[in-house]
């Protein structure tokens, strides 16, 4: 039985290693931190399953990162809707900042 649990936890550490999806993953202990503000914001009108409509809006935002390189980034941020120039914290990676998120 231990040896079945041994090589499923290998088989999931390859897949997790593998996949696009964990690549792109910054551990919170290794990610940084900038002030960035808002540049854009456009909204999407989408229906979920049940016919019911809402607005989902998107943000473009910039920042600059350690290296004095201004970086940009894309993200739905549901229905909070931030105005252009409003400032927002972003967190990047420090290794590539164009590896970037901002939470709301």
């Amino acid at each position: 039985m231990g040896f079945l649990i041994l090589i499923f936890i290998i088989f999931i550490i390859i897949l997790l290693l593998f996949s696009g999806n964990f690549s792109s993953y910054i551990p919170r202990y290794r990610e940084k931190q900038a002030i960035g503000k808002v540049t854009s914001l456009n909204s999407t009108t989408r229906t979920n399953q049940y016919g019911v409509s809402y607005v989902t809006y998107i943000i473009t935002y910039e920042f600059k990162a350690e290296d004095e390189k201004t970086y940009t980034g894309k993200q739905s941020i549901g229905s909070k809707r931030l105005s252009p120039e409003t400032s927002i914290t972003v967190y990047y990676s420090p290794t590539n900042p164009n590896q970037n998120r901002v939470r709301y």
